[in-house]
């Protein structure tokens, strides 16, 4: 399992590279195969704000308790991503 929380977060990276370079099917296509759980929980939270983020670039909206949880990582971590 540890393993797979590697390449799930390079599945992430590999989704936003995919989002910046203009190719957004390819990206939706991608993400739907993220898998949070099994995000290591030393960056499970950073890679949480990087999927939500991405999430609501790729679709136009995440729903009221993706937001809520975004609103909370950042206050907890400080961390803000790039919004996309």
């Amino acid at each position: 399992m540890k393993e797979k929380g590697y390449y799930e977060t390079f599945d992430l990276l590999y989704c936003i590279c995919l989002y910046e370079i203009g190719q957004r099917d390819l990206a939706k296509e991608a993400f739907a195969f993220i898998d949070l759980s099994t995000f290591h929980f030393i960056f499970r939270s950073y890679f949480k704000i990087r999927y939500l983020h991405l999430k609501k670039a790729l679709f136009g909206s995440i729903n009221n308790m993706e937001e809520e949880e975004l609103g909370l990582l950042k206050h907890q971590t400080q961390f803000f991503a790039l919004i996309y």
